[in-house]
């Protein structure tokens, strides 16, 4: 043998005796005591050993829990009719026991026991006021022998965060140990597998009301699709809004107990409950019975105290059919047909094993909270599309008073529409004023050659806007129809030859008046009827032109009497269109040579 094969039989030894090692120490009893007699003294229970348990029994006093294992080996919980337990918290909890260590260990006198938290009824006296009764837990062997028996008490308080707990043995000594213990309770509904039905791929739902104005049935064509109303009336439709909840039905569901068979002949699934039923794609049919009980008031409850919240019950079958061979495809080949059926045939084994494993919920009977079936108890009244035309309140659709915030007003109504029609607003005429607008001699007025002066003519006699393009012979003429549009002799004239320039400025702003404020354009006209012909009254109509400088002009008109000239509006038509015929032979007398 050479050198080099010694080496390696002497590292293959190595390697077989580091497995074996590692064999030993994992197929050791757990009460061996593991590695010396140190690591045994430390634990609670050195010499348990769990494979014995076969059972469990938990509580406080009447109140108990007591969990076997079946010749299956499946934990079931015997106080709840052998419901499975949920058996995974159950091994999780015998390991707890076999690694249990002692972090502290002392004697402590049968009065001192209420300290801990682990004085019991039999204490009597010893137990202090408030605090919790310790739990007890039993190890149970498989002919139901006790195996071993222990309290659990309080924990140790270190300044605001408690620390372990307390734990009496059999010897009378207790000790302080690490684990805290926070899921062991003795309520028989913590202990049970939580393994529910689930529904998937929701073809129909249909729900039996108490009341049958209020039952409904909906159902779809895919498992994409929106609800339908499947009895609808004719002006009924699903709001899919209100029915979208509904794809995703009874997807978790979840209950709190199971009632034993005594407790269960109870509650009413007759008159007053609700029936459901509800398909799927898949072939599964799940038929339910729900009950609503509200819970008595305790004897000696306070007047107004708070009435107990209703209890709701289910029970639920669950049937299936499953097809036993695919439907092939048109356009497959053998090869993809080979694939698909294959994968056809895992899905249907995994469907025939949820409906083995959910029809054996059923008899049973379950305490479940209210939100696991308030999508499945709404009302039909809750899933109906609102009719906007047919909505209480909306004008020719029904009665005003039902409309929203009206007096026994439907809730979600929607909010009626006001419409108010328009209104058309006529002015009356001021009395004594012409019928006639004032703006009817435009088209006279603009019958004359030249359109410069025709502008100002609808509205005043002072039309002389493009007279400052013409000659200044010209200007003065414009200017004596202003000043006596009832006087037109040449002298007149003449005499308004001395101010060319004021009276192009009063042609420019008297045709802009009449447009914007026509009552500045009938007092334009009064001054003209009156005869007045001064360059002040030519200043004035160059206030007039701009709406800001028209104020300060007013006083040298003395406004005080203004109003009383007011009257001299309510000239005649005839009298306006003399005036100004009589100023346009004057125009035209003015320019002859």
């Amino acid at each position: 043998m050479t050198t080099s094969q010694l080496v390696r039989l002497l590292i293959a030894c190595a390697v077989l005796l580091v497995l074996a090692g590692l064999v030993y120490f994992m197929k050791r009893p757990a009460g061996s005591g593991g590695g010396g007699g140190s690591s045994k003294a430390s634990r609670v229970f050195a010499d348990l050993d769990v494979n014995e348990i076969q059972g469990l029994r938990i509580g406080t006093g009447e109140q108990q829990t007591e969990i076997v294992r079946k010749e299956d080996g499946v934990w079931a919980v015997s106080n709840r009719g052998d419901y499975p337990a949920n058996d995974k918290e159950i091994k999780e909890f015998v390991v707890q026991l076999r690694n249990l260590e002692k972090q502290q260990s002392m004697s402590v006198p049968d009065a001192e026991l209420g300290r801990f938290g682990l004085a019991t009824s039999e204490d009597g006296e010893n137990a202090e006021d408030g605090e919790d009764q310790p739990l007890q837990v039993e190890l149970l062997k498989g002919d139901g022998s006790v195996l071993e028996t222990f309290l659990l008490g309080g924990s140790r308080q270190s300044g605001d965060s408690k620390q372990g707990r307390y734990v009496r043995v059999g010897d009378g000594k207790v000790h302080l140990v690490s684990e805290r213990f926070s899921g062991l309770k003795p309520e028989a509904g913590e202990w049970l597998s939580k393994d529910f039905f689930k529904v998937e791929k929701i073809k129909s739902v249909s729900l039996v009301d108490p009341n049958p104005a209020e039952s409904w049935k909906v159902d779809r064509a895919d498992a994409n699709g929106e609800f339908s109303l499947a009895d609808a009336k004719p002006d009924e439709s699903a709001d899919p809004a209100k029915t979208s909840s509904f794809k995703w039905m009874m997807g978790s569901p979840s209950f709190d107990d199971v009632l034993t068979a005594e407790d269960a002949k109870k509650i009413n699934f007759g008159m007053g409950a609700y029936g459901a039923e509800i398909t799927t794609f898949d072939g599964f049919k799940y038929v339910m019975s729900i009950a609503k009980v509200t819970p008595k008031a305790e004897e000696g409850a306070e007047e107004g105290a708070k009435a107990p919240d209703p209890e709701y019950y289910l029970k639920v079958d669950v049937t299936g059919s499953l097809p036993e061979k695919r439907t092939p495809g048109a356009d497959e080949d053998e090869e993809t047909a080979k694939a698909l059926d294959e994968q056809w045939a895992a899905e249907q084994d995994t469907l025939k094993k949820k409906l083995a494993q959910e029809q054996k919920l059923s008899g049973r009977v379950y305490r479940i909270a209210e939100y696991t079936v308030s999508s499945l108890l709404k009302k039909r009244s809750d899933i109906l599309k609102v009719d906007e035309t047919s909505v209480p309140g909306v004008p020719g659709a029904g009665n005003p008073g039902n409309a929203p915030g009206a007096p026994g007003a439907r809730p979600g109504a929607l909010r009626p529409q006001v419409v108010t029609p328009p209104v058309e607003m006529k002015t009356p005429a001021a009395p004594g004023n012409p019928v006639a607008p004032k703006p009817a001699p435009k088209p006279e007025m603009n019958a004359p050659t030249k359109p410069e002066p025709t502008k100002p003519e609808p509205t005043k006699p002072e039309p002389t806007k493009p007279e400052p393009t013409k000659p200044e012979p010209t200007k003065p003429g414009m200017a004596k129809p202003k000043a006596t549009p009832q006087n037109t002799e040449k002298g007149s004239t003449e005499k308004a030859h001395p101010k060319p320039e004021p009276e192009p400025e009063v042609a420019k702003p008297q045709m802009n008046k009449p447009e914007s404020a026509p009552p500045n354009a009938a007092e334009g006209a009064n001054g003209a009827a009156k005869g007045k012909s001064q360059p002040q009254n030519a200043g004035k109509g160059k206030d007039t032109g701009s709406p800001k400088p028209a104020k300060p002009a007013m006083p040298k008109e003395k406004p005080a009497p203004a109003p009383a000239e007011k009257p001299a509006e309510s000239t005649s038509e005839s009298e306006l269109l003399k005036a100004l015929e009589d100023l346009e032979e004057t125009l035209e007398e003015s320019k002859k040579p």
